[in-house]
């Protein structure tokens, strides 16, 4: 019997927010916006209690988790351990279906946040 691998079946989630890209001010609040999207999907609790413990025990705020992406996994693997693969999966899928990212495959959330920035420019 062939199981469903259970990481697939999560990431098959649409989201609804797709904007163009615009000025960097407003790229960063689609970014962080995407971010909250897809971390909303493992319960509204769920993220709030990550963005609170971002902030309170790795000084990331909301807006800083884009201008510190590295940072930002590692904080989530500090949270969810391993489980932050899923997570980070989650956040990928949502921003690339955000910005409509289709050329490249980013795999990580560092891609995506690089990709973003390059084209603002």
């Amino acid at each position: 019997m062939n199981m469903p691998d259970q990481a697939s079946s999560v990431l098959d989630i649409s989201f609804p927010l797709q904007v163009p890209l615009r000025h960097t001010g407003e790229s960063r609040k689609i970014l962080v916006k995407a971010v909250e999207e897809a971390l909303s999907l493992l319960g509204e609790s769920v993220a709030e209690m990550v963005f609170y413990n971002l902030e309170r025990s790795f000084s990331l705020n909301r807006n800083n988790i884009v201008d510190k992406p590295d940072h930002f996994l590692k904080a989530l693997y500090s949270m969810f351990g391993s489980g932050a693969a899923i997570v980070e999966k989650i956040i990928v899928k949502s921003i690339c279906e955000t910005f409509e990212i289709r050329s490249l495959n980013p795999s990580t959330f560092c891609d995506c946040v690089e990709i973003v920035k390059n084209r603002e420019r």
